[in-house]
């Protein structure tokens, strides 16, 4: 069953699983019935959000480079071009923030240019939304 990042108006996000494109726009969109009437989030109360964007993914995106692997070449360019970032006026480079940042190239999250963007790096395989829109 596919998965699902959903994408609130606010920015946050929530992952759902779902058996079907239509099986998440139907729960995604009584929730953001919900939102717009006033009503509750659900079981754990709150205001209900309205929904911004779905984005489908084959499996959790969390999962991104379970393997925690990377080619030579990826690591090698990766590793330049965050020494070059990193360096200050002295060409010093801190080595507990390089070690940091090399390790947050497997991280699943990635950092949101936009409120509405994925924060996931895996690659979704399709955005919805709920005017109809895929």
């Amino acid at each position: 069953m596919p998965f699902y990042e959903v994408v609130f108006e606010t920015g946050r996000v929530s992952v759902a699983e779902y058996a079907d494109d239509a099986e998440a726009l139907e729960g995604c969109g009584e929730h953001d019935k919900r939102a717009r009437e006033g009503g509750q989030s659900g079981p754990q109360g709150g205001p209900a959000e309205r929904i911004a964007k779905l984005y489908k993914y084959d499996r959790h995106p969390n999962d991104y480079n379970a393997e925690q692997t990377a080619s030579a070449d990826v690591v090698t360019k990766e590793v330049a071009e965050l020494v070059k970032v990193m360096k200050d006026s002295n060409g010093v480079v801190n080595i507990d923030q390089l070690a940091l940042a090399v390790r947050s190239l497997s991280h699943p999250m990635a950092d949101k240019e936009h409120p509405h963007d994925s924060m996931f790096k895996m690659e979704e395989v399709g955005v919805l939304t709920l005017d109809g829109g895929k």
